[in-house]
């Protein structure tokens, strides 16, 4: 398995969808991983809370890059294709996961309303945001992790 790039499309991956959220909200999906994630440290909504969850999102990509990895490694390949649909997945677990904030989340539903299972409590237009963004997440780390992949078993031969 190569750490490194692993981690490193994780990273990326991750900042792609930070972006993508921003362009998100611009059309009116409010969808705020960022600010949810720092708030659980901060409990408040300011812009070092965003800067903060964005700094938790970059970490947390890069270590769930590292499942990914390992599912690739298991499967034998990696590529764009297998790491989106690896995203439909990791989408559907931590989008159940979601439905665990209210009750451990300072802010939540008082100061920010309440996400729900897979982001519904934005509508559909925030749990379709939702999947997407986890499928070019997971896109992303697949593409980056390929070539490593390819590496290795070329090597390995």
């Amino acid at each position: 398995m190569k750490i490194g790039s692993a981690i490193l499309g994780g990273i990326w991956g991750a900042t792609v969808v930070a972006l993508l959220g921003v362009l998100l909200r611009g059309f009116g999906i409010p969808v705020k991983l960022e600010l949810l994630m720092g708030s659980m440290f901060t409990h408040s909504t300011s812009p070092g809370t965003w800067l903060l969850g964005f700094v938790i999102q970059l970490g947390v990509g890069a270590i769930l890059s590292l499942v990914y990895a390992v599912t690739f490694e298991s499967i034998g390949r990696a590529s764009a294709g297998l790491g989106a649909a690896c995203g439909v997945a990791h989408a559907l677990v931590a989008g159940f996961a979601l439905a665990l904030v209210p009750p451990l989340h300072p802010l939540v539903p008082e100061v920010i309303p309440s996400p729900g299972p897979l982001m519904i409590g934005l509508g559909l237009r925030g749990l379709l945001a939702f999947l997407a963004l986890h499928v070019v997440y997971g896109a992303i780390v697949g593409w980056m992790y390929a070539p490593a992949h390819a590496r290795r078993v070329a090597i390995a031969r």
